[in-house]
């Protein structure tokens, strides 16, 4: 599951840097074209990183792995 989601990761910056590319292009064209600035697109913005699906542990069969990290407050020895 890790490589399918760096896999889309990597697609999805390679996709992202198409889009800066041709937003430079754009604002190159228009500057040279004496458009106000501020009337230029803004910067395409990249999209978060995927992440594992919450319960990743249950899918990759390794849900036995957490069990010392389940202590809870409630569970103290006094």
């Amino acid at each position: 599951m890790l490589a399918a989601i760096e896999e889309e990761w990597t697609r999805i910056k390679a996709g992202h840097e198409v889009l800066v590319t041709a937003w430079q292009l754009e604002c190159q064209r228009l500057a040279s074209e004496g458009v106000a600035k501020r009337t230029w697109p803004k910067k395409p913005v990249r999209p978060l990183k995927p992440k594992l699906p919450p319960n990743h542990h249950l899918v990759d069969g390794d849900a036995g792995e957490d069990d010392e990290d389940d202590f809870d407050e409630d569970d103290q020895i006094d």
